[in-house]
């Protein structure tokens, strides 16, 4: 865990696994606010904790430390050659929420055309009406899903399978993009996702293995006996069409919000002429 929010320490965490930038305390939902300290921090970041063969970044994209931390980590991860996918949770719960997820995703677009590969992401997204714990756990399938994909017990699927499912344009004709990847635990979901460029499978029973859709890079691995505990399948589908669809959601929150913003009054200063004010504002 990384953070500049002393806000969010508790005794429940593992403080050997938590980097605090102690010379800071949160950003205010201002992504600019901390910026240039975060920057600096990187390096320092993943010297204590090493890159793995497989690197899974975890943020929010609505707030003012999350969502500069995370890109930053991806892309030095991906500069020094490290396989890695963000798991992302957006909001559209304010302005600032809304324009802080679109800059994030704009942040995350552009880092994949700086260091020439793709952005692999999925996204989530704490929203009106749906109470935090179900994006929670969905977020937490997705977790228990990649750690059951990368754990380096399927047979037939090895490291570098895995990477070039993820870094697909080393294997396919495909341009590197910002992508999103999509997790499920069954065939007929997993089929309908449009426009799949590179797949990931697992089946606890090979004889179930059935491909699907039309992508252009596709991987599968059968978990030892007793190894798969989430479902009998799991699917992982990589495109850039979703991409589009999320941006075009949350250009469509930005404009709802501002057109509300809109019809606010601006009230007149209580404040006039005829006041005697003070040379310290005072009005006596």
């Amino acid at each position: 865990m990384v953070d500049t929010s002393q806000s969010n320490r508790t005794e429940a965490l593992d403080q050997d696994l938590c980097y605090f930038i102690e010379e800071l305390d949160g950003s205010g939902k201002n992504r600019k606010e901390n910026y240039s300290v975060i920057a600096k921090e990187v390096e320092n970041i993943l010297a204590r904790y090493q890159p793995g063969d497989f690197n899974i970044v975890l943020f929010s994209m609505a707030g003012g430390s999350g969502s500069v931390i995370g890109p930053l980590v991806i892309k030095a991860l991906l500069e020094a050659g490290e396989t890695a996918v963000a798991v992302l949770v957006g909001s559209d719960d304010s302005a600032i929420s809304v324009t802080n997820t679109i800059n994030t995703l704009k942040s995350l677009e552009s880092v994949s055309v700086m260091v020439g590969q793709p952005v692999v992401t999925v996204y989530h997204e704490n929203t009106a009406g749906v109470p935090r714990k179900v994006i929670d756990d969905e977020v937490e399938f997705v977790l228990h899903a990649l750690t059951e994909l990368t754990s380096q017990n399927n047979r037939e699927l090895d490291t570098q399978d895995l990477t070039n499912w993820v870094q697909y344009h080393k294997v396919c004709p495909v341009r590197p993009q910002l992508s999103a990847l999509s997790v499920f635990d069954n065939r007929q979901e997993a089929a309908k996702q449009i426009e799949p460029i590179s797949v990931a499978s697992l089946y606890a029973d090979p004889d179930k293995d059935n491909p699907f859709g039309s992508p252009h890079y596709a991987t599968v691995g059968y978990p030892r006996e007793g190894t798969m505990q989430l479902s009998d399948q799991l699917h992982f589908v990589i495109n850039t069409a979703d991409i589009e669809e999320t941006f075009n959601h949350l250009t469509e929150r930005q404009s709802e919000l501002n057109k509300a913003y809109s019809s606010y009054r601006q009230r007149k200063a209580v404040v006039d002429v005829d006041d005697d004010v003070t040379g310290d504002g005072m009005i006596l």
